[in-house]
């Protein structure tokens, strides 16, 4: 998987169904089960809430020379995890992470009444002047289901970019994404979601609470055959800061529904909001063009869907 830097990659976490196939042991970070944490460090508790019943803990404290890893695969059939996950980057560290949740197989048409689900709730907290870099892909099987519900917290100074990117959509799907920022604090958000027989409802949701924070939403949306999705995507302004709202959807078959639902809310008579919002089908010009330099029309549309979709 690429990562933004050419650094080399340490897988953080690997997890499996309910295993844990590999955890990393590294000089200035703590990398544990969120089980483990609970029980060693009691100020976690504060972000857990419940005592979690499996997940990971990511603790980085120095600057790190690498890239992390980490993934969370379903397999068995009848798979339920339930992962509360928390990772916390200290003062002025930049981390470059990228996760996979994924199906690590298909189910068969013998075994569809025991369907595979991933719920996955967490924290991340990014601690004064902190950077983090995180990619998150999802991959699924057709008939799983599937539920995420992170929070960011971005201290003063902070920066966050975030790329949620669904390759291939599970039959059920529900994403939501809270963001904090402090004064000074900077998030880049961008959902991409390749979209087909999926029913999907996802949100997203800034909040602009320090003087000077800055945050953007980017939404990329592909509806193809059997696809529904709606996308509520929102800014609050309680101080003097700033945000924009990009949300962008395709249509590729008449029988997908896409809705999008961009949202500003101004709490401060300082605060600058703007948003842009647009629903279509693919540019005929475009695919002329595409044509007219030698490729087919097959050809032709999927370079436009990868350039719509790409980062």
């Amino acid at each position: 998987m690429a990562t933004k830097n050419a650094k080399a990659v340490k897988t953080a976490y690997k997890q499996l169904d309910h295993h844990i196939e590999e955890i990393l042991s590294m000089s200035g970070s703590e990398v544990l089960s969120s089980v483990e944490a609970w029980d060693k460090f009691p100020w976690t508790r504060e972000y857990f809430v419940d005592k979690p019943k499996e997940g990971y803990f990511v603790w980085i404290k120095e600057q790190p020379n690498c890239s992390f890893l980490g993934c969370v695969s379903l397999d068995k059939p009848g798979t339920k995890q339930q992962l509360n996950n928390l990772i916390v980057i200290e003062a002025g560290l930049y981390v470059d992470l990228t996760g996979t949740c994924e199906s690590a197989s298909l189910l068969s048409e013998k075994v569809i009444g025991k369907s595979r689900s991933h719920q996955a709730k967490g924290k991340l907290l990014l601690r004064q002047g902190a950077s983090l870099y995180y990619q998150h892909v999802h991959d699924w099987d057709k008939n799983d289901q599937v539920s995420t519900n992170y929070e960011f917290f971005l201290e003063q100074g902070a920066s966050l970019e975030y790329t949620y990117k669904i390759e291939s959509a599970a039959r059920a799907m529900q994403l939501k994404a809270q963001i904090h920022l402090a004064k000074g604090a900077r998030s880049d958000l961008k959902i991409l979601a390749n979209c087909q027989d999926t029913k999907m409802n996802l949100t997203d949701i800034a909040y602009l609470n320090g003087a000077g924070a800055n945050a953007i939403s980017t939404l990329r949306l592909v509806g193809r055959k059997g696809a529904e999705v709606k996308a509520r995507s929102r800014i609050i302004a309680k101080a003097a800061a700033k945000g924009h709202l990009d949300c962008g959807g395709l249509m590729l078959d008449k029988s997908a529904k896409l809705e999008l639902i961009p949202e500003l809310l101004v709490e401060n008579p300082n605060a600058q909001l703007t948003h842009e919002a647009s629903i279509g089908k693919l540019s005929a010009e475009q695919i002329l063009y595409l044509r007219s330099r030698g490729l087919s029309a097959g050809e032709a549309e999927d370079l436009i869907l990868r350039g719509f979709l790409s980062e």
